[in-house]
């Protein structure tokens, strides 16, 4: 990246440069976690989908419409985007995943699913060194690794287009005649099939507990978790779970150039 003004950049503002471009990633992640409840909750799962599908591709939009003159915000700007998009993304598809897989196999899905997420990670990795190590440092070189991320981007996208919206989140909003139209095509049953027939009242029973020891609405499932200490205790474990593998420095190593300094250039 060159074109940028890297080489003329001291060490610590390079390092400065390079860490927000991929710290504002994670931040969009971050931020994109919570708007995935708040849309998923009031719109449902397939729409949720689709508009952060759209989301990341306009964060990968405007960082290939970046350049040496543009200076580095629209990449900033974009990474932001693409950050919100992955994040919410990434907690709707293996929610969405698990609501409508049969339960013989639904962790299995839901584990096809991350290991499919790590692998496509490594798969980025090799990407961008491949290019790095068969391309000049030109503007080829940094904006392909970007526009390949359309294509898993518009492939959601496309997709999105195509399923159902979860029968769970539809009995959820009292839209039980909808819910068994959906879950029929998903399953290929009839209605009045012995398999749909135990589902739906499986789903039916799952959701009066639920409405009996926590309630329905919006706040409901945080003023449960504040209310169940051992809920409480698995949340903890969990968020520690997540800080200290990322404290363990793996970002770090991940993200490692030898060529952080000008005068290695």
């Amino acid at each position: 990246m060159d074109e940028f003004g890297f080489k003329e950049m001291g060490t610590a503002e390079l390092s400065n440069t390079k860490q927000n471009i991929v710290s504002l990633y994670q931040a969009g992640a971050f931020f994109g976690s919570f708007f995935a409840y708040v849309s998923a909750y009031f719109l449902g799962r397939q729409k949720s989908l689709m508009i952060f599908s759209l989301v990341f591709i306009l964060g990968a939009g405007m960082m290939l419409g970046a350049n040496g003159d543009r200076g580095l915000g629209l990449i900033l700007g974009g990474r932001v985007l693409a950050g919100i998009g992955v994040g919410a993304c990434s907690m709707i598809t293996p929610i969405y995943i698990s609501e409508i897989s049969p339960p013989a196999i639904r962790g299995r899905l839901v584990g096809i699913y991350e290991l499919g997420w790590q692998a496509g990670g490594l798969v980025g990795f090799w990407i961008n060194y491949g290019i790095e190590q068969t391309l000049p440092s030109n503007h080829a070189q940094w904006i392909i690794p970007f526009a390949v991320q359309l294509i898993p981007a518009g492939m959601l996208l496309f997709g999105a287009f195509w399923i159902r919206e979860s029968p769970r989140w539809l009995m959820s909003k009292h839209r039980r005649e909808k819910a068994i139209k959906n879950l029929c095509w998903i399953r290929n049953l009839p209605a009045d099939d012995l398999y749909i027939v135990e589902e739906v009242a499986s789903l039916d029973l799952v959701l009066e507990e639920q409405a009996a020891a926590i309630g329905e609405g919006f706040w409901k499932p945080f003023q449960a978790a504040g209310r169940d200490r051992k809920v409480m205790w698995r949340l903890f474990l969990g968020c520690m779970l997540f800080m200290w593998q990322n404290g363990s420095g793996i970002n770090a190593i991940n993200y490692y150039s030898p060529r952080v300094s000008p005068d290695n250039q």
